[in-house]
This record gives structure tokens, sequence and C-alpha cells, in this order.
């Protein structure tokens, strides 16, 4: 069990990392009510299990959680049985309900081998998660290294050999769509992969950084008129989520609805460069679901753009900073001789430079703009 360990796990984070055989994991809904977890090795393994640690969390629906007996754990590595002694499940933390399974060898001496695969999906364990409970949408498997395992101290994500021994991918634990990996350092975890996508109601979302602030749009497939609300929610450790505003449900019976909430001067509010956002739909019932979380990091900036193109003139760069800096720009042919050359001086945010083409023949250009980092973005421009 890794609970034994756990005096020892800093150490044995560091000795990992020099290891060339690590196993990441992933979670990912098959059909119905079943969804199955998965790991994923860098090399082949042909090894006897010694144990694995697993841990899903779902939103808290309070006495409407499912129960550890409707979740029907079936472990799929060969000859191993699935503990949870001494785990109380589910156990609720910052609004979430967590899972926790611990996976072993049924007989160490006797069993034959696991025979994972390098670089795919190798099943672990299958779980059937009540369709009465609205939570598959904001399903994630989870590690808690941050916090010494979690309310139970086995909240790990956690995989180990008999012969070749822990195996755990500490620096990068769990691959998929917006899978969150730090190292340890906080909470990790991958959502739900392959999500079902509802009859009606289906949320898509899109999170785009302009400037200083986030724009987030939204839509929604056959919104019908049950839906109440949506909310908009913002975090920036990509677990506790706040809301920040509440936009009432057009009601359309139209295919697809959209909606657009800007949330402003983000920059002002975050040190670390990363705000995630997921939207929470609500009907008139008050049952509610999530759309999948969304990462916009303010440290990036736009691409640059240049308009009009063709051009008969003039065009306009348009470009983005991320801090005041000279830039160069450069106007080259199609068989890259320069033609013209000049520096600005710009700001933190967007920028604009007039491109001249009046006095060049008909034909392709290039123009490149580097910057003080000497980050450099061409973009190609047609004279008429």
């Amino acid at each position: 069990m890794k609970k034994i360990f756990t005096s020892f796990l800093f150490s044995l984070l560091l000795l990992n990392t020099s290891f060339s055989q690590t196993v990441q994991g992933t979670i990912k809904y098959i059909s119905g009510d079943v969804i199955k977890v998965y790991a994923k090795p860098t090399t082949n393994i042909t090894n006897q299990l010694g144990n694995i640690n697993i841990v899903f969390s779902i939103p808290d629906q309070g006495v409407n959680n499912p129960t550890e007996a409707q979740l029907n754990a079936v472990v799929d590595v060969p000859n191993s049985i699935i503990s949870t002694a001494g785990i109380t499940n589910p156990s609720i933390s910052n609004g979430r309900a967590y899972y926790t399974f611990l996976i072993f060898q049924n007989n160490p001496t006797t069993d034959v081998s696991a025979n994972w695969q390098a670089n795919v999906d190798n099943s672990v364990v299958t779980f059937t998660i009540p369709n009465s409970i609205n939570v598959i949408s904001d399903l994630r498997l989870e590690d808690q290294f941050f916090n010494g395992g979690g309310t139970n101290g086995q909240m790990y994500w956690y995989v180990q050999f008999n012969v070749l021994g822990d195996v755990t991918d500490y620096p990068n634990p769990f691959y998929g769509d917006g899978a969150v990996n730090n190292g340890g350092s906080a909470l990790q975890f991958v959502p739900l992969q392959n999500k079902p996508l509802s009859v009606s109601n289906s949320i898509s979302l899109k999170v785009t950084k302009k400037i200083n602030d986030a724009s987030i749009n939204w839509s929604v497939l056959n919104e019908g008129t049950e839906i109440k609300h949506y909310e908009v929610e913002r975090s920036f450790n990509g677990n506790n989520f706040s809301r920040i505003n509440t936009t009432f449900a057009l009601n359309e019976e139209q295919n697809s609805t959209s909606y657009e909430f800007v949330d402003k001067n983000i920059t002002a509010l975050n040190n670390n460069g990363k705000v995630f956002y997921r939207i929470k739909q609500l009907d008139k019932n008050n049952k509610f679901k999530f759309s999948e979380i969304r990462l916009v990091n303010l440290n990036s900036v736009a691409p640059a753009t240049i308009f009009p193109n063709p051009a008969i003139v003039s065009s306009t760069l348009n470009f983005e900073l991320a801090s005041a800096q000279k830039v160069s720009i450069t106007v080259r042919d199609i068989n890259g001789k320069v033609i013209s050359r000049f520096q600005q001086d710009a700001a933190k945010g967007l920028n604009q430079a007039k491109i001249k083409v009046n006095n060049l023949a008909k034909g392709n250009y290039n123009v490149t703009i580097t910057d003080a980092e000497n980050n450099i973005q061409t973009l190609p421009l047609i004279k008429l």
C-alpha cells in the first residue's frame, strides 16, 4: 500500500525522475454508465503487479452521491484484487466526492505477470457510474500528493511492480486532454476523456485571451426550454472554482445557442499566468452539470495579423507583446531579399505598424516581426 511509503514519497519522487521506465494514467468514458482507468508505460512491462492507487472525484451530490457498491469496480489486471479497507468512500472535500481504490496482485508467489504494452492504453479497472446522477461531465482521475494523500491518506496515482518497484511518472502522472501535471506541488488531475454528448444541452466552451481580458464563449446544442441559467466559474488552480457571472438561458429551440462573457482585466488578478474557466448549467429543477474546463495563459500573446491583405497602398501589422520592448520589422520578397527593415518602440499589449507597399512590384512578400527576446512571427503579404 502506498500509505506505508508516505514518509519516503519525496525521496522516491527524486529517484524516479531518473528512471526511463514510467507509467501515466488516464480515465475514459466507454458507454452507458461505464468508465475505465488506463495505464500507459513508456516501455513494455511484463512483471507481477505490486499495487496501484486510484482515486477519482465527482462534484459532491450530497445524499445522492453513489455508494461504493453502486460503482461496481471490476479489476482488469489479471489475477488482481481490489480493496478499500480502511478507506471511506466517498470522502468529501472542497465540494467534491472522492473515491479511492487499491489494487493488488492476488498471490505474488504464484500469479502470472501483467503484460502492459508501451505507449498504449492498458486497462486497469472498470467502474459503473449510475446515470441517474449527472456527474459524468466533471469526473476526474486525481492525485493529491501535495497534501499527503488527501483526507484518507491514500488519494494518489501510484503504480508499483514487485520487481521493477515504483514506476509512477511523478512529474507528469496523467495524460489526456485537459490533464494538469505539476510534479505534485498542487492538485493534479485529468478530466474524463471521450465524454458522451448528451442528446440535448451539450455545452461547447472556448476561452480566448484578448490583451488583458478573457473572452468566454459557449454554445449549447438543442438548449430547449428547461434550462434556467448558466454560471461562469473561474479558478486559479484548476480545482477551486467561484462564480463570476450568471447568464439567463435564451431557451431557444434552434440547434445551437451561443453566449459570451468577457472577464475584464484578469491580468491584474493572477500572478502565475494561468486562469481556468468552466460553465455550470442549471435547469428549472436546479439540477446542474458542468462543461469541460478551459485554460487561458495570461503570459501568451495572440498571433500577429496584417490587414488589408492583399494590399495596394499599405497594410497595418497588428501584434501583441507581453511587455514593452523594441521590435524589428522586416519585409522580404519571395526569394528572401530584404526590401525594407525598421525598428519600433512597442508597448505591452496591442501594437500597430504601418507597412507601405505602394512602391513594391506586384507579387508575394513576407513580413517578419522580431522582438527583443528573438521571438519571430512571419506573415505573408500580397501586393496587387
